[in-house]
Formats: structure tokens, sequence, C-alpha cells
């Protein structure tokens, strides 16, 4: 028969267990077939032959347990067990901490015992081992090889006794109880210190990681971030908006990248009842600078990026933003460059993108002015040049309470499939916009491959 392990969680205590090992001879025993019927508790010691003979002897006894077992094997009757076991105490297979073993032998007249069953208890988890499982219907097999060939069958019953029927009803409805209880003690912790947004607001919150810069002119580089938020968002610290990594300097790798890892987090609020004064959810913008400094503290901006924060649907998004960085004309602004830096020669980190208001961006060391105004963007006469990227992954969690399954009157239903479909217009429109995007490039390259025919 096959010998399969089976795992047991049991709520009754280990003590009441009660394992009957009934075994015999059915080839090769001649006229007189061994048989044998032996009942265990769990942890209970029964010697073997060898075992007697051991402890017999005062001489072999130098340890406490050893005494123990001398003293008792002196007091058992002349017949010797064919089933013994071996307890933890034994250390057979040595000693858990966290677990009880208890091994089922037999000495079948092999040069040393056979293993029938080990039965391990976790009390931490109160769960319980058989190895092998208790016989469902077939005996198990063992073959002894020799001069002549010895056949055995054994069977592993579970004899523990079994509690009346109403008293097992009241130690389940006491186990319920018991459960309910703890479950109710971690639902009130989860929910310990854990605001709900009010009302009428959308939370997003924002885990972005900035991993790396590439492909930049120069070494030790750090990535200056900031957050620009459309009307109606807000932040409730508004210092995490922005900030900066720590300098790092180009891996020894094949893309010479340099790593950052710099994770932050951002709680953004939605006023909901403002959706319906906008067709489309306007999406608050992330700006990245990535700046460069060298030995005698001179810094240089490598590049400037951004990308919209995909905050009408939860998920987790990477991106690889590449950078252009502005390059004026003229022998004076690359000296400038070269000799002192030219760091922060604008006055706003938005000037990589469309402002979201009338602006005019001023650069300090040379003439040309970027100017926004009635939706038109004027960029003429300033240069730009491509330059690195940037490495970055945002995951977004949105929490509304229209989300909720409390939030059921008529009002709340209307209001959240209202909050769903707005979500999900910015979301196909985006989508749109990116197709359209990855069109234009397409596009463009298929330009500029045919000029070079």
């Amino acid at each position: 028969m096959h010998k399969s392990t089976a795992i047991y969680r049991s709520p009754d205590e280990i003590i009441n267990l009660k394992i009957r090992i009934r075994i015999r001879e059915v080839g090769g025993g001649g006229d007189d077939p061994l048989e044998e019927i032996q009942t265990f508790r769990w942890q209970q010691k029964i010697f073997g032959q060898f075992e007697r003979g051991f402890y017999l002897d005062r001489k072999n006894c130098a340890t406490e347990l050893e005494r123990k077992y001398h003293a008792e094997v002196a007091k058992l009757s002349e017949k010797s067990n064919v089933v013994f076991s071996y307890v933890n105490d034994d250390g057979y297979e040595g000693v858990d901490d966290n677990c009880g073993k208890m091994h089922l032998m037999a000495d079948l007249g092999d040069s040393q015992a056979t293993n029938l069953c080990t039965v391990t208890y976790d009390p931490a988890r109160k769960v319980l081992t058989m190895r092998p499982d208790f016989t469902q219907s077939e005996p198990y097999r063992i073959h002894i090889e020799g001069d002549v060939k010895r056949i055995f069958q054994y069977r592993i019953d579970d004899v523990s006794e079994k509690i009346p029927f109403d008293a097992q009803l009241k130690e389940n409805e006491i186990l319920d109880r018991i459960n309910l209880h703890q479950q109710k003690l971690k639902l009130d912790k989860g929910h310990a210190g854990f605001e709900l947004p009010g009302k009428n607001k959308l939370d997003v919150c924002l885990y972005l990681e900035i991993l790396a810069a590439r492909n930049f002119e120069n070494d030790n580089v750090y990535v200056q971030y900031f957050i620009d938020l459309p009307a109606h968002w807000s932040c409730k610290n508004s210092d995490a908006l922005k900030g900066c990594t720590q300098t790092s300097i180009r891996a020894n790798s094949e893309d010479g990248a340099a790593h950052f890892g710099l994770p932050f987090e951002i709680c953004l609020e939605y006023d909901v009842q403002r959706m319906d004064e906008e067709e489309i959810l306007k999406s608050p913008y992330v700006y990245f600078e990535a700046v460069s400094k060298d030995f005698w503290d001179r810094f240089r901006t490598e590049g400037l990026a951004y990308t919209i924060l995909p905050v009408t649907q939860a998920g987790v998004y990477s991106y690889e933003l590449r950078c252009l960085r502005i390059c004026p004309e003229g022998i004076a602004c690359n000296l400038r460059r070269f000799f002192i830096g030219d760091f922060s020669n604008y006055d706003h980190i938005t000037c990589a993108s469309l402002p979201r208001e009338p602006r005019e961006v001023r650069f300090a060391y040379f003439r040309p002015v970027i100017t926004f105004f009635q939706g038109r963007m004027n960029r003429y006469g300033v240069l730009s040049v491509g330059t690195g990227e940037i490495s970055v992954r945002v995951s977004v969690l949105q929490q509304s309470q229209a989300f909720s399954e409390d939030f059921a009157s008529e009002n709340g239903n209307r209001q959240r499939k209202f909050l769903l479909d707005k979500l999900n217009t910015s979301v196909l429109i985006k989508s749109i916009e990116q197709v359209v995007a990855a069109f234009k490039v397409a596009k463009r390259k298929m330009v500029e491959a045919r000029k070079n025919v």
C-alpha cells in the first residue's frame, strides 16, 4: 500500500491522542508467526529489546535520563516488546524546539529497527502530522530480506476517546465565539487610526520612486522633482510636492546609469463636486530636473522632463522620461556652463511643458523668452537639445466613499456612477492622446527615413 503523509489541525489537547499499532507476520514466519498489538499515548516511552539490555546494565547509565530508564527497565517483565517507541527525550532525529516528535518502531529481527510511523505535533498551530497516515483500508506491508523472506502487515489506528456529542457541540460553540472575538480584535486593530476621505472627496495616494538616470553629459547627478496641481486639487502636506534625490555616480555597467531608488509618498485630494464644471478631469503633472555637481561645486542642469500623473486609474506605472536641456547660442553661455555652471538659468521648472496659466519664463543669462498666452506657447529663439533619460515608477491608489458598499443611497449611487464615468472618460482620452502621439513619432521617423534614401 502506498504510504502518504497526512496533516491534521486539531483543537483538542495532544495528551488525549491514542494510537494503536497492530502488526502480524503473513509470510515466512513458520509455525509461530509474529503478532502484536500495542497502544501508545503521546510521548509514552515503551522500550525495545536492545534498549532493555542496554539500560538494564547500570554501567551504561551516566545521565539522569539514562538512570531513570534503568529504574523503569528493572521493573519490567522478561518478555520484550516487538513494537516500541522513541520520544523527544531520546533525540532519535535531533530535537526541534517548536515541534514534538514520536517514532513508533518495530524490532523484526533485522539488523536495525524498522520505523512504522512518525508523529509530529506543533503546539503553536495545533497541527498534527502523521507519516504515514492512519490506515484507511488495506494495511501497510514490510518486506524483510534474509535467508528466509519475511512479510509483515501492520495497521495504524486512531483509538483516541471520543468526547460525548453534547460536549462536542459545546466545545464547537466556544471555539466559534473565540474565533469571532479574535477576528473582531484584528478588524479593530486594522481600523485604528485609519482616516476615511470626506464624502465629496477623491483621495489619490501616490507612491513614486525615482529609479535611475542615464546618458547625461556629466557624472555625479541628482534629480529634483516638483508636482504641479491644477485647480480643485489640493495636498495637506505642501512640502511633499517638491524634493530631490541624493547624488549618485554612474554604475560600471553597459548603460552607465546612476541609480537612486528614492521613494516618496504623497496624498492628493480632489473636490468631487467640481467635476460637473470640467468635461475632462484635469490631472497633476510631475516635473523632473537632472542636475550634476562636480568637485568644484559647479552645478549644471543636465535635463528637464515631465509626465502627467495617472491619477484617473489605480495601478502601477513605469516611465522612461526623455530629457531636454535649454541650450543657448553664443560662446559666452557655453563658457559660463563650462567654468561656473548654468544651474537655475530659468525662473520655473515648468518651462519644459505647457504652463497652466499665462506665464512668461525668462532665462537668467541669455535673451530668449518663452511666453504662454491664450492657449499658445511661443518658444521662438529658444534652442534645446535632447540629453539623457530618467526612470520613474508610480503606484496609484484611489480612495473615495463613493466606492464604498455602504454608500448605497440613491444620491450615493448616482455620485458613484458619475465619478466612475468621469474617471473612465479621462482614461480613454489619455489613451487616445498616447496613440496620436505615438503615430506622430512614427510619421516623423518615416519622413526622416525617406530623406535619407
